[in-house]
């Protein structure tokens, strides 16, 4: 299955065909949209504002919302871990607030203060860590990536943090755990960050220049391939081979323009056909569709239609009635 956001809808597509197959009606405008699948448990949470919704992925129906509390809290990126436990970043009050999702109503545990305006994040399976892109819009300020161990009691506390630089905005994160990568995509150095996770929480490896504003990445730590999500282009999707460094954007392919929230299916061929293999999704609030790309080819292959496309999830082994 595959689900995007957008508006104030949620969707379902049958990945073997871009069949919507539900549209699930969401209680308010979701603003700057993210969300995660959850594949064991085959929910889905997307993000808007001040809520999660999470969206149970059988029947396609909402079976909670959390509403983060204080200050004007703005929500621009969440993620679970492998123990049940919801992480939603609050950009507005520069904190991680977590959740017990292992039964609903979700119960609050902890928030963990990071760096500041904290945006997208991503999950390390292998060593319990999160990674947390904190990307002020200031040129004058510093981005830096604050990393959890999730491990620890109350939900997490905060190991090691990154120094990225000024005038950089992190922004986008994909965590190859295979491969002992993590990538940051930073918006206003218009680059890709590589942190080396090889010995400890990690340190910066390399930078991939971009030359345009980066607002997503997905890697495939199987091909080795990272897709980064191009904002001010129609030009919306770049590649880079990530099997060595250093190394550049060698392939760009067209797709709408303020692409983002970008996801891919890793495997690459079909499980007892009942999913698609060897794709990539990359929503599009411009041209209010989301591209479907083929990971072998670099080319899009089809269409998802949906207003204001902001993100996109895969969960290649989902069933949906």
């Amino acid at each position: 299955m595959v689900y995007a956001a957008g508006g104030s809808t949620v969707i379902t597509s049958d990945a073997r065909t871009n069949q919507i197959i539900a549209t699930i009606t969401l209680g308010s405008p979701l603003g700057n949209a993210d969300g995660e699948v959850d594949t064991i448990n085959n929910l889905v949470y997307v993000s808007g504002g001040a809520n999660v919704y999470v969206i149970d992925g059988i029947n396609n129906t909402i079976i909670d919302t959390i509403t983060l509390s204080g200050t004007t809290p703005t929500i621009r990126g969440l993620t679970t871990t492998n123990k049940n436990a919801l992480y939603v970043g609050d950009w507005n009050n520069n904190r991680v607030n977590v959740y017990d999702v292992s039964s609903f109503p979700s119960t609050f545990i902890a928030s963990i203060p990071v760096g500041t305006n904290p945006l997208k994040m991503g999950f390390n399976p292998l060593t319990n860590l999160l990674y947390v892109a904190n990307g002020p819009s200031s040129a004058s300020a510093t981005s830096s990536v604050s990393v959890i161990d999730t491990t620890a009691m109350n939900g997490g506390t905060i190991v090691s943090t990154i120094t990225i630089g000024t005038n950089v905005q992190a922004q986008g994160v994909s965590v190859d755990a295979q491969n002992k990568f993590v990538y940051i995509g930073n918006f206003r150095s218009m680059n890709v960050t590589v942190i080396s996770t090889a010995t400890g929480a990690g340190a910066i490896y390399s930078t991939i220049p971009v030359g345009t504003n980066v607002t997503e990445v997905a890697v495939n730590p199987m091909t080795k391939k990272l897709y980064i999500q191009r904002w001010n282009t129609t030009v919306g999707v770049g590649v880079a081979d990530v099997s060595s460094f250093p190394t550049t954007v060698t392939t760009l392919i067209p797709t709408g323009q303020s692409s983002d929230g970008i996801s891919l299916n890793q495997f690459l061929t079909p499980y007892q056909n009942s999913f698609a293999a060897n794709l990539v999704y990359s929503p599009s609030p411009v041209a209010n569709q989301v591209f479907v790309i083929d990971q072998m080819i670099d080319t899009v292959v089809g269409t998802i239609p949906l207003a204001g496309a902001q993100w996109s999830g895969v969960n290649p082994f989902g069933q949906s009635l």
